[in-house]
């Protein structure tokens, strides 16, 4: 009976991770917990705070062969708009959003990528990171401010590849086989095309992923 319940709780956790879901995962070691894995589109994300400081010029030579952050790449546009959509409930727009309403959900992107400032008594953290856009290159910034504030595709006029700011990051995301939790199981990268190992559904390591539901935070 025992085992039959284990195994059924181990489908349930499967059946859950089909879905869209963010799951921390460890990136250099176990227990960092400093990336996050998107199961949906099985891409995993680097936690903002690694890349605070750096400007554009600096990332892409740390995310080259070689490089510190090899194994990284900047997301597409449509990457960072999805995740920010999948966060917000696609209740922003284009530039600055502000509203009390978003408390819970800014609290809850902190809670899977980090911060690129924290000033718990102004309350006026921040979570700012740069990308690129796909059709004309321009830089712009996707991010949070104190807990009413969302930035989703915001330009600002400073912005540009050796704009350096200790309160900017780049937002960063690997295919699969960079992160700790990532080379110990494939698998689970399996729903990214662009992953280096794609392991069929079938071939899935449940235990594995179980580990990872089991410390899973909800959004």
């Amino acid at each position: 009976m025992k085992a039959k319940f284990t195994l059924a709780a181990l489908c349930l956790l499967f059946a859950g991770a089909a879905n869209a879901e963010l799951i921390k995962t460890d990136y250099k070691t176990t227990g960092d917990e400093l990336a996050t894995l998107d199961t949906e589109t099985g891409i995993e994300w680097l936690d903002i705070s690694e890349t605070a400081g750096y400007n554009l010029n600096e990332i892409s030579a740390l995310i080259a062969e070689g490089g510190e952050l090899e194994g990284w790449r900047m997301p597409t546009q449509a990457e960072v708009t999805d995740l920010f959509m999948m966060l917000f409930d696609g209740n922003i727009s284009s530039g600055e959003n502000n509203s009390s309403s978003y408390a819970s959900q800014i609290a809850n992107l902190h809670d899977f990528f980090g911060y690129t400032s924290y000033k718990e008594t102004a309350n006026y953290d921040r979570a700012y990171g740069l990308y690129r856009r796909d059709d004309n290159g321009e830089i712009r910034m996707a991010g949070t401010r104190g807990s009413s504030i969302v930035f989703i595709n915001y330009d600002h006029a400073v912005y540009s590849d050796t704009y350096t700011n200790a309160v900017y990051g780049t937002w960063l995301v690997s295919d699969g086989g960079t992160t700790l939790s990532s080379i110990n199981n494939p698998a689970l990268n399996a729903n990214n095309p662009a992953s280096p190992y794609r392991v069929p559904v079938e071939g899935i390591g449940l235990l594995g992923l179980a580990g990872l539901l089991l410390r899973r935070k909800s959004r």
